[in-house]
C-alpha cells in the first residue's frame, strides 16, 4: 500500500504528528486541520435541526387537534429533513478535519508544514505500508530475458551487506 493523500478543504494545518521516515499505526491522525469555524457551523445547523423538529412535532400535534392542515405538517417535515441534511453534510466535512491513516506504515513525504494552508486536492502527505517490502529493479535487457515470475533471486543489500532471497512476482519494461 502506498498513498498520496490530499484534502478537499483549504484550511490551516494545526498538527503534523509524524515526520518523514517515522512509523505510524493504522487509524493514527496524520494531519489535523483548523476546523473551529466549521464546528461552529455544525453546532448552528444542529440547533436549526432541533428547531425544525420542534416545529414539525408542533404541527403534527396541531393537526391531531384539527388546528393545522396536512400541508403544514408536510412543510414542517420537509424543513426538518432539510436541516438534517445540512447537519449530515457538515458532519462529513468536520470528519475531514483530520487525515487518519488507512493502514500502518511510514511517512514518505510531507508537502506541507504546520500553520500552512495547503491547496485543495494537492498531495499533503505520502505514506507507504512498509510491512511487505517490494523491490523495483532496473536491469539490462539481457538479464531480464532469463527472469520469469516465480523465479527465485538472491539480492545483496549494499548498505547493510545482508543477503535476501526473493521471488520474482512480475517483469515489465521500463523506458
Amino acid at each position: 500500500n502506498e498513498a498520496a493523500i490530499s484534502s478537499d478543504m483549504a484550511t490551516r494545518v494545526v498538527a503534523l504528528p509524524y515526520r518523514e521516515g517515522e512509523a505510524f499505526a493504522k487509524g493514527a491522525t496524520l494531519v489535523e486541520f483548523d476546523c473551529e469555524r466549521m464546528q461552529g457551523e455544525l453546532k448552528a445547523a444542529q440547533a436549526e435541526q432541533r428547531g425544525q423538529l420542534a416545529a414539525w412535532r408542533n404541527s403534527a400535534r396541531l393537526s391531531q387537534l384539527g388546528a393545522a392542515g396536512a400541508n403544514e405538517v408536510e412543510l414542517a417535515a420537509a424543513g426538518h429533513d432539510k436541516a438534517a441534511g445540512v447537519v449530515e453534510g457538515l458532519k462529513a466535512r468536520v470528519k475531514g478535519c483530520a487525515i487518519v491513516a488507512p493502514f500502518a506504515g511510514r511517512v514518505l513525504d510531507l508537502n506541507v508544514r504546520r500553520y500552512e494552508t495547503p491547496a485543495v486536492n494537492q498531495p499533503i502527505i505520502r505514506i507507504v505500508d512498509d510491512s511487505a517490502v517490494e523491490i523495483d529493479m532496473l536491469m539490462p535487457a539481457s538479464a531480464i530475458a532469463s527472469l520469469r515470475p516465480g523465479a527465485r533471486i538472491r539480492l545483496v543489500l549494499d548498505d547493510t551487506g545482508r543477503t535476501i532471497d526473493r521471488e520474482v512476482t512480475r517483469v515489465g519494461p521500463a523506458l
